[in-house]
């Protein structure tokens, strides 16, 4: 049937609910179809056409995605599809309004550090990242080899720098702990309007790596940060110390070649002793929380916050935790998102606020 063979009744009625759609995202830029979208990939996924601009994208903020423990999305091929409708979202509104800096990921990308757990997150990352929206990861303990018993024996083991590395670029990268290596780094953050930076660690990270990291912030004393690494909270929000049951860095390391760091002590020592890191993004475990119950030197909580996906229903289901960066206020808002029914999702860090400036 055509539309003219239709009443003008009928005609006038969809005319008019054209006209009102376009409206509503019309401070959004003519959303069209771009060569690294079309097609079908291995895993089954369509690209065909950029999502419509979401409406609760600020124009006038910027933002960034981050996403959770994605190993349930990658540890089947049926199940991985919430993962790209996720991230054509974020490709959608970056297009859309020019405004979604890169995508933040905290870690456990694979859930035993199989290649073609690897493979699935590589082939959902790669077109968006070539096609300009950078992801970001950091190593979980399913990204390293399990000698058993929960034990790393190798800390090389991990295949992120197999294939990840391109993700990467030298154009972000300020500083390396080791050369070609991607598990522990100084990166700018890709902001228009605002000088940040994030400080990328390894999973329970070595003493020599947080030595290295604390004489960077040290020597950058107006540059602001942000610290990602994989293990901060448990699923109650508490703060996970050294000798604690559920320290996972210790159960992984302690008795290795390896040296090792709990979360209570990179808060200790990377953390209080400089303001100028304002935030810390974390997963592992529980849900959505935010622990702000430790101070700096200033005396100005430190958001720890945690974001995990793999107990959630569908593998993660298509949520994100999106942070808002508002330069006028100089504050991060948080928001938990499902993006595929466009809907907020009622957390304790939805809602939650924090200051980067001074």
């Amino acid at each position: 049937m055509s539309l003219y063979s239709i009443s003008s009744f009928t005609r006038a009625k969809i005319w008019l609910a054209l006209i009102a759609l376009c409206g509503l995202s019309a401070c959004a830029k003519d959303i069209e179809p771009t060569p690294y979208q079309t097609g079908v990939n291995r895993w089954g996924m369509v690209y065909d056409n950029y999502q419509s601009p979401d409406l609760i994208i600020d124009p006038s903020s910027e933002y960034i995605m981050v996403l959770g423990d994605v190993q349930e999305y990658t540890d089947n091929k049926n199940s991985v599809k919430p993962l790209h409708r996720t991230l054509l979202w974020a490709v959608s509104q970056k297009h859309a309004y020019d405004n979604m800096a890169c995508i933040l990921q905290v870690g456990d990308v694979t859930n035993s550090n199989e290649g073609h757990q690897w493979d699935r997150f590589d082939d959902a990352i790669r077109n968006v990242v070539e096609g300009g929206l950078p992801v970001f990861s950091c190593t979980g303990n399913h990204d390293y080899r399990d000698d058993g018993g929960h034990v790393v024996k190798d800390r090389n083991s991990t295949r992120i720098n197999d294939f990840l590395h391109y993700c990467f670029p030298d154009s972000l990268v300020k500083a390396r702990f080791e050369a070609g290596k991607v598990e522990n780094l100084i990166l700018r953050l890709p902001l228009k309007n605002i000088s940040m930076d994030l400080i990328l660690l390894e999973f329970g990270p070595r003493t020599e790596v947080v030595d290295w990291a604390i004489e960077w912030v040290k020597a950058h004393p107006e540059q602001k940060f942000m610290l990602m690494t994989h293990e901060m909270l448990w699923s109650d929000g508490e703060l996970i110390a050294p000798g604690a049951w559920n320290c996972y860095a210790r159960q992984y390391f302690q008795g290795t070649a390896s040296t090792w760091t709990s979360p209570k002590e990179l808060v200790d020592r990377l953390l209080k002793p400089y303001p100028n890191i304002v935030a810390a993004l974390s997963g592992h475990n529980g849900f959505a929380l935010v622990n702000d119950l430790e101070q700096n030197v200033n005396g100005r909580p430190i958001p720890l916050i945690q974001f995990n996906l793999q107990y959630q229903e569908n593998a993660g289901d298509s949520m994100a935790l999106l942070l808002r960066f508002d330069k006028v206020t100089s504050t991060v808002d948080c928001t938990v998102y499902r993006v595929d029914s466009r809907s907020t999702v009622e957390t304790p860090i939805s809602g939650y606020s924090f200051p980067f400036g001074d």
